[in-house]
């Protein structure tokens, strides 16, 4: 059983039916009652660049039965870290278990990853936690080839955390998955 709910607010829980599925990445696409409002953009133009800002939603505690996120900020730290796998990008935003299939953002509040995997462990050097979170690429072959329609815009314009998490509140939502 698979439940969304609005976010931030953990509202108008809605039954989602799982239309696809991509087990390597992680990856699904649920189809609810009822059309969305706002709708998440990818971003076009420029690929990832090692070492470009990020903002992430980290999942930090439950509150009076909704989850609480806060919006994370870091930069991209790796951009093919596992041999032999380029689906994976690496980020120091903070994740916590709870974030995976949050949106990757970048300074212009464009998707350009999903989180997932969540920490994979302490950098030695810096001591700063490092996540994973699965391309764009990916993501965008994945709705091609399920035809579903989005939108794309170059990352045009630099706006701040509290600007982007604004616009990605609208169209982020909780997933709730139980077996």
């Amino acid at each position: 059983k698979v439940t969304v709910y609005n976010l931030p607010s953990c509202s108008n829980a809605e039954v989602a039916t799982i239309v696809a599925t991509e087990q390597k990445s992680d990856l699904g696409l649920l189809r609810l009652g009822r059309p969305l409002k706002h709708y998440a953009t990818l971003r076009s133009g420029k690929e990832l660049q090692l070492g470009e800002a990020v903002s992430t939603y980290d999942f930090k505690r439950w509150v009076n039965g909704c989850p609480l996120y806060a919006m994370g900020q870091g930069n991209v730290t790796e951009l093919n870290w596992m041999p032999d796998d380029s689906r994976l990008m690496e980020h120091d935003s903070p994740i916590n278990p709870g974030s995976s299939g949050g949106p990757v953002l970048d300074v212009s509040g464009h998707i350009v990853g999903v989180s997932a995997i969540g920490i994979r462990g302490l950098n030695s050097d810096s001591r700063s936690a490092r996540s994973n979170a699965i391309k764009s690429n990916l993501l965008d072959a994945f709705l091609k080839s399920n035809r579903v329609e989005y939108k794309t815009a170059p990352s045009t314009e630099k706006l701040s955390l509290s600007e982007i998490k604004a616009r990605s509140d609208k169209f982020t939502v909780i997933i709730e998955c139980i077996r």
